[in-house]
């Protein structure tokens, strides 16, 4: 989802930080853009009062849970695929396997 894209980097966040701003961004990428001087919101480019930010526990959160899912979804998926050729191959074997052998 969009809300778990840093705006700067436009990656997955790993580790949200709340910026003065009010935003949300990935705690490298905002230091670096801070620490390249830039004074303004990512976001917004208005000014920013301050350089300090705060975790987004909550993000963090919903960002690992909906990876979580995601990653469970495709493994039930793989679990679940049978490709097109097995389903012909196992018939093919019941056949086989009802034919009388000889001795």
């Amino acid at each position: 989802p969009a809300e778990h894209l840093c705006p700067i980097s436009q990656d997955t966040m790993l580790d949200p930080v709340v910026a003065a701003d009010g935003f949300s961004y990935e705690r490298s990428h905002f230091q670096q853009w801070i620490y390249r001087g830039k004074l303004t919101s990512p976001s917004t480019g208005l000014d920013l009062p301050s350089d300090v930010v705060r975790d987004n526990h909550n993000l963090r959160k919903l960002i690992r849970e909906y990876a979580q899912t995601e990653h469970d979804k495709m493994m039930k998926l793989a679990r679940d695929f049978v490709p097109p050729n097995a389903r012909a191959a196992a018939a093919a074997e019941a056949r086989a396997a009802k034919r009388p052998q000889p001795e």
